[in-house]
């Protein structure tokens, strides 16, 4: 066990990554979850299907919405922890603490 008087910047560094994996985790974990539900009564192969006579114009579109909403929805998380005081970090590992 560490001394909690002598935490080095490492440290917080691993301790920030293992948080970050953790986070990703979990979140792949749900995501798996909520698919599951969704399909679990459906059959892949005639999803496939649908999906292969769908206008490839608009499953790009889809994936940009998604992406930007992701973006956008990062930025507002950031600007309101800036507003409030607090840092935030993102994926660079120079933003680490």
């Amino acid at each position: 066990m560490r001394d909690k008087s002598k935490v080095t910047t490492k440290d917080v560094k691993n301790d920030a990554i293992k948080r970050m994996i953790l986070n990703a985790v979990i979140f792949l974990g749900l995501m798996f979850v909520t698919f599951w539900f969704i399909f679990k009564d459906q059959d892949f192969n005639d999803i496939i299907k649908i999906l292969g006579q769908v206008n490839p114009g608009f499953i790009i579109i889809g994936l940009l919405c998604m992406v930007g909403y992701f973006s956008m929805e990062a930025w507002n998380i950031n600007s309101l922890l800036k507003s409030f005081g607090e840092k935030s970090i993102s994926l660079r590992p120079s933003s680490l603490p």
